[in-house]
Order: structure tokens, then sequence, then C-alpha cells
């Protein structure tokens, strides 16, 4: 054997029996068949299984084909190891195939990667206000509401279908009272409190007369905020084939309502949960832009799974600078979009802030990922 040859020792395991030998570079897999049947007298007809095991590995590898056998002579002569070793086992009652090939090839053992993943975590959201109440949602003594919010909410609707505004008269964590506003000359008013140290809230105690006329003196109606009026306006923006402007927005509340809002208030409906962020340097020049559309942050802490994917990628053209972006998805795959913005680079100062203002959308979650 030529001294340039590269040789290994090898440690041959059957049963409880060892056999050492030297193995050669050049080694195929039928010398090696041939060499384990006579080391331990194997019958002709056993089927034989060969596996070898190194300690910089942590799982056997098969072994089934020349391939397969020059990868164990690579890693014997590379490997720091004194000994590699090789196992096999057999079955007398099938007949040896002389070009043995595995049904599954063994690759996958070593060449492949499956990562442990876990189940996503089951993340249950601030429930969406919307769904707790109807536009015809009652208002009336014992009534229960799932918090404070809920509450506001249910009263500021039955405001806009009956065509009153109302003002708080005292309010703390574990109480809310209303009254009409015009209080001087009526006596609506109502009365709700905590129940049972919960978030829940009940109405104690309520006077549904209005002995005002109720009559609007100022064009916008205060109770119609941008929660109310988006609450209102989400069937109308589920129709695609129609572009809701401020003025038809106006024109709409006034029709269905008969009350007047300005068009400040109908476009803050419209965009309502939309965060806008602009950051400039001390002389005002542009540095970086944040928007997050509302929609899409109350669908991710309601609906989607609790993990946030965020790029950039480098703006080409006349305006250079880096657009920056974090989606989402759903149950079915599908990406859904939840911020974006742009900024001069990407650098560290700038995923800060811009990260900073996101966690304001989405706020604290701990299985967030």
């Amino acid at each position: 054997m030529a001294s340039n040859i590269k040789n290994f020792k090898c440690l041959i395991h059957f049963n409880e029996t060892q056999r050492g030998s030297i193995l050669s570079e050049y080694l195929t897999y039928s010398k090696l068949h041939e060499m384990v049947m006579q080391k331990f007298n194997l019958e002709a007809n056993a089927v034989i299984n060969l596996s070898f095991k190194l300690s910089s590995f942590d799982f056997v590898v098969d072994i089934t084909d020349d391939a397969e056998v020059q990868f164990f002579v690579e890693c014997a002569c590379n490997s720091k190891d004194e000994f590699a070793h090789l196992s096999n086992e057999y079955n007398t009652d099938d007949v040896v195939n002389e070009n043995p090939q595995d049904k599954i090839h063994k690759w996958q053992k070593f060449m492949s990667f499956e990562p442990d993943i876990p189940e996503t975590p089951v993340y249950k959201a601030k429930p969406n206000i919307s769904n707790q109440y109807s536009q015809q949602s009652e208002v009336e003594k014992g009534k229960i509401f799932n918090n404070k919010e809920s509450l506001i909410m249910a009263v500021r609707l039955k405001a806009l279908s009956e065509g009153f505004q109302f003002v708080t008269d005292r309010s703390a964590p574990e109480r809310c009272y209303l009254k009409c506003y015009h209080f001087n000359e009526c006596d609506w008013y109502l009365r709700a409190t905590l129940w049972d140290h919960t978030k829940k809230y009940y109405i104690t105690y309520l006077n549904d007369v209005h002995t005002c006329s109720k009559t609007q003196t100022y064009p916008n109606h205060r109770n119609a905020n941008k929660k109310v009026i988006g609450h209102l306006l989400t069937p109308k923006l589920q129709d695609r084939s129609r572009v809701l402007r401020g003025k038809d927005i106006q024109q709409d509340i006034l029709s269905e309502y008969k009350i007047h809002i300005s068009y400040q208030q109908a476009m803050k409906g419209k965009h309502y949960g939309t965060v806008t962020r602009i950051k400039t340097d001390d002389n005002g020049v542009f540095e970086m832009l944040f928007i997050a559309i509302g929609a899409s942050i109350r669908t991710f802490l309601n609906y989607l799974r609790p993990v946030l994917m965020i790029d950039a990628a480098h703006l080409k053209g006349l305006y250079k600078g880096t657009n920056l972006v974090a989606v989402a998805m759903d149950g079915n795959n599908q990406i859904v979009p939840i911020a974006f913005g742009i900024c001069k680079g990407e650098t560290g100062p700038c995923w800060s802030w811009w990260m900073s203002v996101l966690k304001e959308c989405i706020g604290d979650n701990p299985n967030l990922g």
C-alpha cells in the first residue's frame, strides 16, 4: 500500500462483540460488506445494515451505498477521534442485495435540519369593543358592560340615535356619572359603577327622560368622536365600490341620525386608529416617518398570531432612503401589513425610534415574538 494513501482505525461493533480494523480511503461498499461478513462469520443470506458514529456527531449515520461509504471515510480521516465506530445488524430471513439501496435515503439524517418550533401561544387580546354592542344597544338600569369604554361607547351611540348630547358629571376608576348637556334644564342622568371589584360596569341609576328640547345648538355633535364614527362607518367601508370622502360621511350621518359633524370628525372616524408620526431634526428637516393602519392594528391584536415580521428595503430613484415595514400572518399564512415608514438609512437610532412608536400602537404582550 502506497505511503500517501490515508488509512484510519475503526472499531466494528456487532451485538456485544468488537473487532479492530484499519481501513483505506479507497474503501467501497462491497469491500466493507465483505470484510464485516468475514470478521463475524455471518451467513451468506444475512442482510447487513451498516452505520457509523463519531464523537463530533450527535447521531448515528447509516451506510447504504458507495457515496455514503466515502462520506464515512472522509469523516473518519478528518476527525480528531482515535477510532471511528462502525456497527452492523443483520436479518437471516432475507437475501443479501448485491447493490443495496435504501428506499429512504439516509443523507436526510445529517443534511437537513428540522427546528423544534413551539406551537403559537394563545394570545387573548383586548376585546374589540365594536363587537360588543350594536347600534341599537340597550342602555338601561341593571345593564352590565365589559368595561368602562364599552359603557361610554354605548351611551354615545344612544346619544346619536336619540339626538341629544351628554357630558361627564363625575368620573373615577370605580364609577362614572353622566348628565345631559343641557343639565340646567334637563333631568337626564346616568350612574354606573364597578361590578364586585371586576372590570365590568353596570348601570345603577338611569333617568331616561329628557325635559330639554334636545335641539342641537352647536353644528358639531360633541359625542361623535372618531371611535363612534368609525364604528358607524364599518359596514360602509366594506363596500369597495364606493369611495367615502369627508363630505359623503357628513351627509350620511346627517341623513341617518339628523346630526351634524365636522369634516375633521368625519375624516378622523374614517381613519380611526391610524397613527402617523414624523420626526425631524433641530432644523426641521425630515428624518423619519411612521404610519400604522388602525384596522390592521386591531386585526393583529384580536385575530392574528402574536408574531411580527420586520424588514427594510432601500429606495431607488430621485428620493433615496430606506423603507421599513412590519407585517403579520393570519391562520392561513397570508400576510397582513401592520405598519410601514421611511427613514434615511437602516441604522440603530432609526430602528429604535420606529420600533418604539410601533410598541405604542400594539401595547405590551408577553407572548409577542
